[in-house]
């Protein structure tokens, strides 16, 4: 509360405005709440569905947006045999550009050849990647695998599987393990 407050505890209900003779205060109004009595705040009349003011609309409240996720479906990959990073980088690349707006959320762990025990992650939200090396590498006797999965819509599952494999460092030899929902 401030010198302005209108509320009946400050100074007996007499009110501080425009029409007030006093010398000894300003007329400086910068609250707006509920108790304002200011004239061009319609006297604390409420703006709503009952109103019957004909001079401001009542903008009716936007509709929740329905999603059909029935088009909704998952993908995810198990690969053993280590990636190569310029060609799952380009597949990357390529994708999001054809794909963002079907992709709804795409994650996972990596094992790129030549990194030694780096594992790397990915993140993304369409079209939105964070991708760099985990907090955590790869321990000495754990399996080099990449996981990854794929939410979105309309998810060609014999493309994704076809396009990883070619990412590998030896695709003859790797093994794609394909997990639908």
């Amino acid at each position: 509360h401030d010198e302005h407050c209108k509320h009946p505890h400050h100074d007996a209900g007499h009110v501080h405005d425009e029409h007030c003779d006093h010398k000894e205060h300003h007329h400086q109004h910068d609250h707006h709440d509920e108790h304002c009595k200011h004239p061009h705040h319609d006297a604390g009349h409420v703006h709503d569905e009952h109103c019957d003011h004909k001079d401001h609309d009542h903008a009716p409240k936007k509709k929740k947006r329905t999603h059909n996720l029935s088009l909704v479906s998952s993908v995810g990959f198990t690969i053993s045999g280590l990636l190569d990073v310029a060609l799952f980088n380009t597949f990357m690349s390529t994708l999001l550009q054809a794909k963002a707006a079907d992709l709804y959320r795409t994650k996972g762990v990596l094992a790129f050849a030549n990194q030694g025990d780096v594992k790397f992650v990915f993140q993304g939200v369409h079209e939105q990647i964070n991708f760099g090396p985990s907090d955590k590498p790869f321990a000495d006797d754990e399996e080099r695998l990449s996981k990854m999965v794929f939410i979105g819509k309309n998810l060609d599952y014999e493309y994704f599987k076809e396009s990883l494999l070619a990412c590998c460092e030896n695709p003859a030899a790797a093994v794609i393990t394909m997990h639908k929902r």
